[in-house]
């Protein structure tokens, strides 16, 4: 019986606290769709007035969402735009300095990293002070992208692209490919 009682204690103090959670993390951000849950513990929230989260969609554990404003002298508006029914596994990784749109219906595996910026090599300056080039990524509709994946500034996934684990993206994904590796060496195109 104490067994059932603990249980049940432990799984009432959960959801209290993901819905506590929830309650401050609506407020923060620019808009949190219905049915969407957020699993708090981020590893860092910069700025997440500029995030904007479709309704039933999942963010796991871990994640880090960082919208950049300024930058040195340098001011952005950043955008980031999660659709709806949108899966997103741990230790996602966002950094926005122009703008990410996630389409609807979206599956993120763990350890994915979204970035639309990069440091300026500038001669006799470190990079670690020198300006931001930005550049808007778009992963349209029903795309998947495996764990350890990154993508970087400029690409654009077309709708029903599955891109594959440990893949490095930068450019145009076309519709219904799929996409493995750090070549971008597109393995299969089906459907039209």
């Amino acid at each position: 019986m104490k067994f059932i009682i603990n249980k049940t204690l432990d799984a009432f103090s959960k959801t209290k606290s993901l819905i506590s959670t929830h309650l401050i993390l609506k407020l923060r951000f620019g808009s949190i769709g219905e049915k969407s849950i957020l699993f708090g513990d981020f590893v860092s929230l910069t700025s997440p007035e500029c995030i904007n989260i479709g309704a039933n969609t999942r963010i796991l554990k871990g994640a880090r969402l960082d919208c950049l404003k300024s930058w040195m002298k340098d001011k952005f508006h950043p955008s980031v735009v999660i659709g709806d029914n949108v899966n997103i596994g741990h230790n996602l990784f966002i950094s926005c300095a122009s703008s990410i749109e996630v389409g609807d219906g979206v599956l993120i595996s763990d350890n994915v990293a979204i970035i639309d910026n990069d440091h300026v090599n500038q001669e006799g300056v470190s990079y670690s002070h020198s300006p931001i080039s930005s550049q808007s990524i778009t992963i349209e509709k029903n795309v998947v992208i495996y764990r350890n994946s990154l993508i970087l500034k400029g690409s654009y996934i077309e709708e029903g692209s599955v891109i594959g684990a440990n893949s490095i993206i930068k450019g145009r994904v076309h519709k219904n490919s799929v996409v493995v590796g750090s070549m971008r060496v597109v393995k299969k195109l089906y459907g039209n």
